[in-house]
């Protein structure tokens, strides 16, 4: 199987960061776990100069 990249159906959306924090934290309360931040919602943040999210 390949990756999604490769695929022509395959459109890169752009999203809030608060959106991915957001996404990251409902998926962490459902799993029942703290999920880490990844490196792609630090450089969201970044990005539009707003301060990353420590937790």
């Amino acid at each position: 199987m390949g990756a999604l990249e490769d695929s022509p159906k395959f459109v890169r959306v752009k999203v809030a960061p608060e959106e991915i924090t957001r996404g990251r934290r409902d998926a962490g309360r459902i799993l029942g776990r703290t999920l880490p931040i990844g490196q792609g919602e630090i450089d969201a943040y970044l990005e539009v100069g707003l301060e990353p999210p420590t937790e």
